[in-house]
């Protein structure tokens, strides 16, 4: 006999043994070998013994179901065992198991046919899950919760990692054998959204994933991958087979339109919040899932258009069904990608006329519109659609003014009538403030009317008959009045705060610290540099303090025009509030020196100065702190706004 025969024989005698214990049959004396190992598959023989085996819909539950059985015994036993294992308490389950059988151990405890091994993975109990593992037989890992699951599958929806590694040290073939609804644990992790774990699975399947898992379960596992922002899986998937670039999921979603719809998995527009530079200082993997995911939709782009089973006409097709979206939620990284791999897309218009650049002016991405300036003459023509269906006037009213304008009958929008339009909110708050979000609106009306051509700005829409700059008006009227309210209470309060440093510099600046020499008035300090630095610090303050108050003062008297929103209250809130911070630095410095000159005789006490410094500017640091985003947006939107719309060198 040679050595596979023998090896062969074995196993089919473990599996009969196995087989028998678990309450599965005993295998027919007629079965040919080829149906326990098939000799021409790549998998172990253990492997495919185990794959088929799981793969049915026998599986043995605990037994017996307490919650069914004895009273009494539940209540002394099983409850006090639940307990145990659920709050870790490692003493107390130890002292019920030593006073009762191995059967304890494989009995239900939940209506949900839970064993304690069960409540321990699922509460997360490392400590009590390896007390329960040493103490159970391997074949009692199998046991399945009234759901199908077994202690892994429960431990690998968790997420925990080191349970899943203790349970497969005693019985490696766990991570094979199936869960709930047929679905094998690397899947289970990759629907739960755990990168460790599903790492850690794959690592074990990757060898084997096309023979442990069917087609329509690579699918759903890649697909599921991408949701959970586990990209480098996924590619490693795609590379291993290609026709998952096609794939649809239960929802018809594919990885291009998954990915489409995932902005926030590639590089975005900029952010100076201070979370963000921590990231960026201290590094996450932020970049790294960036990168991964440009990498992903590259070879998602690169498989699709070298797939000869599918015709290109289809292939462009399917990507411009994404171009739209991603333009529409400002996928910027995406779109580079897509139109790179197929040019043709940028002039693609969706049903309505609407090409990408209409899309980006229409939800306010200027990283997307900014491109316009790279297409030359075809620029022109991009400001010249006519967006919108066509729109039919009354026959009456034309029979009975013919020489209404007969334009309004063909179009709906220019571009400027979407740049005049509101976006929605979510755009809108990108930047802090109604008055902000004002200038905001106004930048990005004054960009698309540079770039539209004169004879084309006073065009009327086929809807309210307006032009661009009157529909602008009215599109904004609330959002003018409630940035004239923001920006009277912000003067309003800043003024406040400015009147009472001028009080209190004023009141400094009439009494001399130290006093005065007697005989001349000069002050007694006046040789000390302390002084020096007294004086002028008080003067900065007083000045810059009547400067805030002047500039808070002009902001609650102006006349509030849609015009004035752009660069005249913006730049009084800038100034007003700079000129603010600088007086509550001027005054904290002018009260250190008087410190500092007060004690300055005082050996012994020197550091009551130092540490009275130190307190003084906590107050002008909790303001930075407190009003940061404020203060980011207003000189953002004040100084940096002209970036906005500056041309990118860079194509698609």
């Amino acid at each position: 006999m040679g050595f596979r025969a023998w090896l062969r024989q074995v196993l089919r005698t473990m599996q009969e043994k196995v087989d028998h214990f678990l309450g599965l049959g005993v295998r027919p004396e007629n079965e040919t070998e080829t149906e326990t190992v098939d000799q021409e598959s790549p998998l172990s023989p253990e492997l495919c013994i185990c794959q088929r085996r799981w793969d049915s819909n026998n599986y043995r539950q605990p037994s017996p179901h307490l919650p069914e059985g004895e009273k009494g015994f539940y209540v002394g036993q099983g409850v006090p065992l639940y307990k145990a294992t659920l709050n870790g308490d490692r003493e107390k389950m130890q002292q019920i198991l030593n006073r009762n059988d191995r059967t304890l151990l494989c009995s239900s405890l939940t209506e949900g046919h839970e064993t304690a091994l069960h409540v321990a993975v699922g509460a997360r109990q490392a400590a009590v899950v390896e007390e329960l593992v040493e103490r159970m037989e391997s074949a009692d890992l199998v046991l399945r919760n009234g759901r199908g699951n077994t202690a892994l599958c429960v431990a690998v929806a968790t997420g925990s990692v080191k349970i899943a590694k203790i349970l497969m040290e005693k019985k490696a073939e766990l991570a094979f054998i199936r869960g709930a609804d047929n679905k094998t644990p690397l899947y289970i992790a990759a629907v739960s959204g755990c990168p460790e774990m599903v790492r850690f699975l794959y690592e074990i399947y990757k060898q084997h994933i096309s023979h442990l898992t069917d087609e329509a379960e690579q699918r759903d596992m890649f697909l599921a991958c991408i949701h959970a922002g586990l990209f480098d899986l996924a590619i490693k998937m795609l590379k291993g087979l290609r026709d998952l670039a096609w794939a649809r999921n239960s929802d018809d979603e594919t990885a291009l339109g998954i990915l489409a719809r995932k902005p926030s998995a590639f590089a975005g527009e900029s952010s100076t919040t201070p979370k963000t530079l921590i990231d960026k200082c201290f590094g996450t993997n932020t970049i790294s899932m960036q990168n991964t995911a440009i990498e992903l939709t590259k070879l998602l782009c690169e498989t699709m258009s070298s797939d000869e089973g599918k015709s290109f006409r289809e292939t462009i097709d399917h990507a411009s069904e994404l171009l739209f979206e991603a333009a529409r939620l400002g996928n910027y990284k995406f779109l580079a990608v897509l139109i790179g791999s197929f040019p043709d897309l940028i002039f693609r218009k969706d049903e309505t006329n609407k090409s990408i650049f209409h899309i980006a002016v229409l939800h306010r991405h200027a990283s997307i519109f900014n491109h316009i300036h790279n297409l030359g003459l075809q620029k022109d023509l991009i400001m010249l659609h006519r967006v919108g269906y066509p729109h039919q006037e009354n026959p009456s009213n034309n029979q009975e003014n013919p020489s209404s304008n007969q334009e309004n009958t063909s179009i709906i929008y220019i571009m400027l009538h979407l740049a005049a339009k509101l976006p929605s909110l979510d755009r809108l708050t990108i930047v802090s403030g109604a008055a902000l979000q004002m200038q905001r609106e106004l930048l990005w009306f004054k960009e698309v009317e540079n770039l539209t051509q004169p004879s084309e700005r006073e065009k009327r829409d086929s809807k309210y008959h307006l032009t661009p700059r009157e529909l602008f008006t009215k599109e904004h009227e609330e959002l003018r009045k409630a940035g004239e309210e923001w920006m009277k209470s912000t003067a309003q309060s800043g003024m406040i705060v400015a009147t009472l440093i001028t009080a209190v510099v004023f009141t400094t600046a009439s009494s001399v610290p130290g006093g005065t020499n007697g005989e001349n008035g000069t002050p007694s300090n006046i040789t000390k540099t302390m002084f020096h630095v007294f004086a002028v610090s008080d003067s900065v303050a007083m000045c810059s303090s009547i400067i805030s108050t002047l500039m808070f003062l002009s902001i609650i008297t102006s006349r509030y025009a849609e015009e004035d929103f752009l660069v005249r209250l913006p730049l009084k809130l800038a100034a007003g509030l700079t000129a603010l911070l600088v007086s509550m630095m001027a005054l904290m410095v002018s009260f250190s020196a008087i410190y500092f000159l007060n004690y300055s005789q005082l050996g012994k006490l020197k550091w009551v100065p130092v540490l009275t410094s130190a307190l003084s500017f906590l107050p002008a640091a909790l303001f930075v702190l407190l009003q940061y985003h404020l203060l980011h947006d207003v000189f953002r939107s004040t100084f940096g706004s002209k970036h906005i719309f500056r041309p990118d060198k860079s194509t698609f």
